[in-house]
């Protein structure tokens, strides 16, 4: 009966989630964007209704593509969190915009807009200008995981109405950190629906996870190997640390994490600094200062500028999201969308190889979701090509003459280690990072 009524539910939230709009690709124009004073790609911003129900909207940016717009392939970007806003990526990371202390924009020659038309999401609903009136902590693991993949795809089916000129260009789902957990349920979600409908299919072509939270198991569990190689704890704590992930990893198994689990990070950081200046989880080059909280503070740098930037009312206007009843803010705690934190989706990819090509992509100095754990991940998944990808040959790679990374490839699999970044890859080693994501679409295209 319990479940039952779950479908019923979930029904719901689909059938409510199909609300039409009668707006235009006009009205989301971004006409005079406070700060702006040199010329860049047309522009487009607002507000979608994806729950009807729960008055649930996603707010999205788009900047088109600075060569061949018309024909330039569709990336939507995706921060992670979990709860976090995409706008980091727009402004930290891959987008065109950097803001300064004065308030100005200066513009990011590394944007991933070089190429590709890039769209870059606030979801889940509640998340950066995205809100809801949703009632949090009521639904289930299951639940909130298909409200992900619904809501994405009505969002979808919503910005292709106003915008038909994307409906048939090929798309790419690109997103890093926890959005290595939205990703794959917003594939199969998607992979799903283009089998029931006899409407012209999303044209989804391949996924991007930077940095990615797919298997917690194997992400607990290098922290101890991550932290001893770097010689950031010593033999004792590394044998104590594993004792604690065996209980980790026990709790896991069972109902999920529990106090083991959460004590390893924070366990490995009073060892590394003095005081509040402790290792950096997001850049093990580097030692931060963290709140009350275990929040470092003031990072990623140009987050405080940001900060006053989309707070400012003017922007706020001119991006056509003023609805939001609250002021933008980088991370919200969204009660639902912590249930599935240490919910793994690495069972889903296996499938999702099937049908689409996937990049994995870590940076060397990222402590948090470092490469040892998306290796020992990757190695162990169990796909029909998984003997063929063990044994394939690591490659180097080059650009402007220097080596600034490594990969390793088979059949739709790819996973690239970025030499010299940490957790945020297009704001550490930016230029390098817009060469692999070209290249990664255009071998697509070659296939």
């Amino acid at each position: 009966m319990q479940k039952v009524a779950s479908l019923l539910l979930l029904f719901s939230i689909f059938v409510s989630a199909q609300a039409n709009t009668t707006s235009s690709k006009e009205d989301f124009l971004v006409k005079n964007l406070p700060g702006l004073h040199q010329k860049v790609s047309t522009q487009y911003a607002g507000l979608l209704p994806v729950d009807k129900e729960n008055n649930g909207h996603l707010f999205f940016w788009l900047v088109e593509a600075q060569k061949s717009p018309e024909k330039a392939p569709l990336i939507i970007w995706l921060n992670g969190g979990a709860g976090c806003s995409s706008m980091l990526g727009l402004f930290l990371e891959n987008g065109p915009f950097r803001v300064q202390p004065d308030q100005t924009l200066s513009l990011n020659s590394a944007s991933w807009n070089q190429k590709a038309n890039i769209l870059f999401l606030d979801q889940p609903a509640g998340a950066g200008f995205s809100y809801t009136e949703q009632p949090q902590g009521k639904l289930t693991v299951e639940q909130i995981q298909a409200q992900i993949g619904i809501h994405f795809y009505a969002f979808l089916k919503q910005f292709f109405a106003i915008f038909p000129e994307y409906r048939d260009r090929q798309l790419f789902i690109a997103g890093e950190s926890f959005a290595g957990n939205y990703i794959p349920h917003i594939a199969t979600y998607i992979l799903e629906q283009n089998q029931k409908h006899q409407s012209p299919p999303i044209n989804l072509t391949g996924l991007l996870i930077l940095a990615g939270w797919v298997s917690p198991v194997d992400h607990y569990g290098s922290y101890a190997d991550y932290a001893y190689a770097l010689g950031i704890i010593e033999h004792n704590a590394k044998v104590s640390i594993d004792e604690t992930f065996t209980s980790c990893k026990q709790d896991l198994e069972k109902d999920g994490p529990g106090y083991p689990c959460y004590q390893i990070q924070p366990t490995i950081r009073q060892l590394s600094g003095h005081g509040s200046l402790m290792l950096n989880s997001e850049d093990a080059r580097s030692y931060v200062k963290y709140d009350e909280k275990s929040m470092p503070l003031d990072y990623p740098i140009g987050l405080t500028e940001l900060r006053q930037y989309l707070q400012n009312k003017a922007i706020v206007e001119s991006i056509h999201a003023t609805v939001n009843p609250e002021a933008w803010n980088e991370c919200r705690l969204l009660a639902d969308v912590q249930k599935i934190v240490n919910n793994p989706t690495q069972k889903l990819i296996p499938a999702l190889l099937t049908q689409l090509p996937i990049l994995f992509v870590n940076g060397q100095f990222d402590f948090v979701i470092n490469p040892i754990g998306t290796e020992k991940f990757l190695y162990n998944l169990q796909w029909p090509f998984q003997k063929a990808y063990q044994d394939a040959k690591r490659q180097t790679w080059v650009y402007a003459e220097r080596p600034v990374g490594y990969s390793k490839s088979y059949g739709n699999l790819t996973f690239v280690v970025v030499l010299g970044a940490g957790h945020w890859i297009p704001m550490d080693v930016p230029e390098p990072t817009v060469d692999l994501i070209n290249r990664f679409i255009l071998n697509v295209n070659s296939k």
